[in-house]
Parts: structure tokens; sequence; C-alpha cells
């Protein structure tokens, strides 16, 4: 679950761990001080424009039955598709490895048909949370990539004459793995640093209270923020829920929430509560087409806002991270409403649980 104060964050790649693929689940809460919450629902469509698909393909569109396959390159490279293909090929001209290609075809047609037909039917189209059963694609189409490998180095080393030795057997897969042994130092392990010394600031001019924070590597900052709160003082409000909300993910669409610098202000004003603003002075890529970003950025820079201090950070596009002080904090809300436009734009209320 997603919230607008995160208590869980990422690893040292910007929460890529944990809110880019917000591949894997996250740990929030939503508070001042108490780490338990309560929920409700809290029905109604969310304000602004969203960017995603307005529909989705439904069983009678040819569309629909491509659906997974446009979205398949996300979850394996071309070079593998293309080997899968040729020990499709290979698998079923030759005979030594013409059942196990056999089963794995079976496997991809009777996963891709089914999943594909049971989305369309029961829920009436595909939605953003059913690309996961592309990952059900992911096996069948690499082990028949390694049949290819195999059959097509055994033809190019030995020919037809010697297929019957074994050796030739073992040498595509020793060349393969010299081939990735070299390859591995090229390999970059994506890597940040300079959030702590973000964090330490902010814990002495901000040591009991909520801060706010806007950026790509807000799950670094989350979780240095609370790991370091041992007695449940403060929480981090993030701007992706309070002034935007994405569909999973930014490319999947998302929902502005402050569409204006009006609005930004007036979000930063009455709904935020937050007297510190830690803001990403670069935009990252994923996140350029969100005008809420834009505007926050526009508000910032000027009045009621002021720069404390600026910050130089590792965190590739990301360079540098500011932070301002919003004199300006006309309320501080005891409620905040969670927006979820994977979820067909459901809200949900979230307020502290008091001891």
């Amino acid at each position: 679950m997603e919230s607008a104060l995160r208590v869980g964050g990422g690893d040292e790649r910007g929460g890529d761990f944990i809110h880019r693929n917000d591949r894997c689940g996250d740990t929030f809460a939503l508070a001042e001080t108490q780490p338990h919450w309560a929920t409700g629902p809290s029905p109604g469509p969310l304000p602004g424009p969203s960017t995603g698909p307005s529909h989705w393909p439904v069983l009678w569109q040819p569309a629909a039955w491509g659906y997974f396959a446009r979205h398949l390159p996300g979850f394996v490279t071309a070079p593998v598709v293309v080997l899968a293909a040729a020990g499709l090929g290979l698998g079923l001209v030759g005979r030594a490895s013409r059942r196990e290609v056999a089963f794995l075809s079976l496997w991809i047609v009777l996963a891709y048909v089914w999943f594909t037909a049971i989305s369309l039917t029961i829920y009436k189209g595909i939605s953003l949370g059913d690309m996961r059963y592309v990952m059900l694609l992911v096996p069948p189409i690499i082990l028949l990539a390694a049949i290819g490998v195999e059959n097509g180095l055994r033809l190019l080393v030995v020919g037809a004459r010697g297929a019957r030795a074994e050796w030739p057997r073992l040498m595509p897969w020793v060349a393969v793995l010299a081939l990735h042994v070299w390859l591995a130092a090229a390999v970059s392990v994506p890597r940040v640093s300079g959030f702590r010394e973000i964090v330490r600031f902010v814990g002495e001019v901000a040591p009991s209270e909520r801060v706010f924070y806007d950026g790509a590597y807000d799950g670094v900052f989350s979780f240095y923020t609370l790991a370091a709160d041992a007695g449940f003082r403060r929480g981090v409000v993030l701007g992706k829920k309070l002034l935007y909300a994405t569909k999973i993910l930014p490319s999947f669409g998302l929902v502005e929430i402050a569409a204006s610098p009006g609005s930004v202000r007036e979000s930063l004003r009455f709904r935020c509560g937050c007297r510190i603003l830690v803001i990403e002075r670069q935009i990252a890529p994923e996140l350029k087409r969100n005008a809420a970003a834009a505007n926050l950025r526009e508000v910032v820079a000027r009045e009621p806002a002021r720069l404390i201090r600026s910050f130089r950070v590792e965190a590739d596009s990301v360079t540098d991270v500011d932070v301002y002080e919003w004199r300006s904090v006309d309320s501080v809300p005891s409620t905040i409403d969670l927006p979820f436009p994977s979820l067909n734009n459901v809200r949900v209320q979230v307020k502290p649980l008091q001891y």
C-alpha cells in the first residue's frame, strides 16, 4: 500500500527496491507520532485530469489479445526472445529436444490464452495489475532460449558428423559462462549517496515534525528518516500522494491532484501540515510530464518558502536536493485522503489511532 506519509523506505537505489518497482510491497504509516493507523473508505473520484488510458481492451477487439505481447519486452529482452524463437525452430526440427520444446510451447500458449480470456471476460478488460501474469511466460521463454543456445552452438561447433559426442553439449555453456564473466565487469550497480546528511540536517531543524519530500528518491529519504526515529515522533509526507498520484508506476499514468501553482500552494497550506519541505531540484525523467511536480518547484521559488540549505547527492539524474522552510502552514490535518488511481480512483481516509 502507498500513502502520503511513508515510514518504510527503499534501498540505496533511491527507493527503487520499494517505491519504483513500488514493484515490491511498501510499509507505510500515516500520522504525526503513532505507529498504528485506522483506515476507512472514502468513495468518490479524484480531482484533476488523468493521463492514463481511459479504457482497456475488451474480448472482441484484436488489440486485446496482443496486450500481453506488447508488454513482454518489459520482462525479457529482445535477444532472449530471438534466442527463444531459434530454440523453438531448432527444437522442432531436431529430435534431441523436441519433447521439451513441445511442452514449453504448450505452456506459453495455454498461459497466454487463459489469462487473457480470464481478464477480458471476468474483469471486462485488462488492468495494470494483470500485467503480472506476463511473468508466467518468462520461464518457458528463457528455457527455449537456452535450448536455442545449445542447439545453435552445437551445430556451429561440431556439425552433423560430431553430433554424437558429449563434449559439444558442454561447450556452448562454457562459452556463455565465459562471456557473462567478461560482461560482469561492465554491469553498472546503481548507488545513491548523500541522503544521510540531508536526514541528519532535517532531524536538527525539525526533530519532532512531519516533513514533506518530493522526488524520485523519496524511498531513501523516508527510510533513513524513520529508521532514526525510534520514538515515532516524525513522519514523511510524499509529494506523489499529496500533489499527484501514480498508477503503480509513472509510465502507467497519473492523476494530478494539484494541477496549478495555486492549488499546490493551497495543498501545502491546508493539507500538508509540514513546515520543512525537502525537494529534489532536478525532476526525474519519469516525472517530467507531471505538471504538479513542475508547479511545486515554481511555488517554492518565492514567498512564503525560504531556502534553508542545499545538498549535493549522487543519484542518477538527481544531483541537488533543496531544503525549504514553508512559513504559511495554516493547519495540520488529522486525517488524510489517500488516492489510489490504479483501483478505479478509490480514495481511502486515514487517521492515527491515539493511545
